[in-house]
């Protein structure tokens, strides 16, 4: 058995605006898809599975963005 099978992992990438704007509350679905196409960039048939897995749970989970203050 790999000794990473079945490791827990949690990863936090902090983001800069590159312009003024606002993001609504309700933009959960677009990180997941910044998330996926992230993932398709580097490997596109991890990223095909997790599209697309076999069973109904996702071995992932994406949070939407958090404002600051």
């Amino acid at each position: 058995m790999n000794s990473e099978q079945g490791m827990i992992y949690s990863i936090a990438i902090q983001l800069s605006p590159t312009r003024p704007g606002t993001i609504r509350a309700t933009m959960g679905h677009q990180a997941h898809a910044a998330f996926l196409r992230a993932v398709k960039e580097a490997d596109p048939a991890l990223a095909s599975v997790l599209h697309h897995p076999v069973l109904n749970q996702r071995p992932f989970t994406v949070s939407p963005l958090l404002g600051v203050g």
